[in-house]
């Protein structure tokens, strides 16, 4: 595989590119924190999850700015996204905002009708859940201090029960967050991400979205209950909704998930 690493935008955005398709795909990522990966290992895994994009797109993973300023909203980092796109990507382009991603997404498409053709809002809603935002508060803390094995172990509910759970909490604490080798970020950014997620509220932005659109989840997500899925999606214009019954936040880790984005986003029109 080519050596790739992290680049930065003339905004400050970093982003991994990679692909060579005929149209151009941008990939928003979760949080708070999203944190790109530094070496050159597990730029590879992160690749390998998205490489089923790569025959159909040039590919761009964007992650957020560092040294943020506090306040600094979903708005405000959708309108550096749409910034950066627009000088130095281009449009049109398709845009996957996985979970946190998910919330700048729908700005993003508001406020950037002419570049975004397409729009996925995966495991993700027009707001997070009183119960998700107490939780996210409380990794982003961990995360804000560098105690990344406690930030992966106190979000382990989401994903995992019973003895799974505990396995799980037992090793990243052992291994403080798997050793997870991480590129300059300011220690405030986590806890600014973690406010504007509190603070994000997207409803009054949907009907504006004109991107052909699917809203993408199982239907025990923790963080995005199943009525705040179809109230996002019912909002926006001729939207879809599919929901995978039984699963939860976890859903974004199954190949078949990604499988059926890329199946909407090549089907025509």
């Amino acid at each position: 595989m080519k050596t790739l690493s992290i680049k930065y935008s003339s905004n400050g955005i970093p982003f991994i590119h990679f692909g060579n398709g005929l149209h151009k795909l941008a990939i928003l990522g979760g949080g708070p924190g999203d944190d790109l990966p530094s070496d050159q290992k597990r730029i590879e895994r992160l690749i390998n999850t998205y490489q089923l994009f790569t025959k159909h797109y040039d590919v761009y993973i964007l992650g957020r700015k560092s040294c943020q300023q506090s306040g600094y909203s979903t708005r405000d980092m959708a309108l550096d996204f749409g910034n950066m796109i627009n000088d130095e990507i281009g449009g049109p382009i398709d845009i996957i905002g996985y979970s946190y991603g998910g919330l700048i997404s729908q700005y993003l498409a508001s406020y950037y009708p002419e570049l975004v053709h397409c729009l996925i809002i995966a495991a993700s809603a027009y707001k997070v859940s009183q119960a998700g935002k107490d939780l996210d508060s409380k990794i982003a803390k961990f995360e804000s201090q560098g105690k990344w094995g406690e930030a992966y172990a106190t979000g382990a509910s989401v994903y995992y029960q019973g003895l799974n759970k505990f396995i799980y909490k037992l090793l990243v604490r052992l291994k403080d967050g798997m050793n997870r080798n991480r590129p300059a970020k300011s220690p405030s950014d986590y806890l600014i991400e973690a406010e504007a997620e509190v603070n994000h509220d997207s409803i009054n932005e949907l009907p504006r979205i004109k991107a052909r659109t699917l809203v993408i989840a199982g239907d025990k997500d923790y963080f995005f209950p199943i009525d705040l899925l179809r109230e996002t999606a019912a909002k926006i214009p001729e939207a879809e909704l599919s929901l995978y019954e039984g699963l939860g936040h976890d859903v974004c880790f199954r190949k078949q998930f990604n499988e059926d984005i890329l199946t909407f986003l090549t089907r025509a029109p």
